[in-house]
């Protein structure tokens, strides 16, 4: 007798390029390469911004929907594809490093400056304080 394989897989992306890849297939799943991009240009804002990997980005405590401590999806082709294509494209949302889906309304949102909307996702950015200069 033959064991069925479940969907979901225990899975430990040890490259970054994987951890991309599985993050932009899940949070940008149904959306066009420019909301791809958009999904990736979070996770290198994030990246520069924490001096942290792409895999320490995707496995900080509830940033990332589809991200559960110790499963991942099967990395395919098809979502290292669709990254190797993703990853050449101009940045769309440099600037941005937040996101969520349209159909929700996070209360984090509010603290937030909006940057755009690409596709079915909002993004924003942490809103910098003013500088104050010292008159002398």
């Amino acid at each position: 007798m033959e064991l069925a394989i479940p969907p979901r897989i225990v899975y430990r992306p040890v490259q970054d390029f994987e951890c991309m890849a599985w993050v932009i297939h899940d949070e940008a799943r149904g959306e066009s390469l420019k909301g791809a991009r958009a999904v990736m240009d979070v996770i290198l804002a994030r990246m520069q911004q924490r001096k942290q990997t792409a895999c320490e980005v995707v496995k900080e405590p509830s940033q990332f929907s589809g991200y559960r401590p110790g499963v991942f999806l099967k990395i395919t082709k098809e979502m290292l594809t669709r990254y190797a294509i993703v990853s050449k494209m101009s940045p769309v949302a440099a600037e941005c490093e937040y996101f969520h889906a349209t159909y929700v309304h996070p209360v984090w949102r509010i603290k937030l400056k909006r940057c755009k909307q690409v596709g079915k996702h909002i993004f924003y950015q942490a809103i910098k304080p003013k500088s104050t200069k010292e008159k002398k």
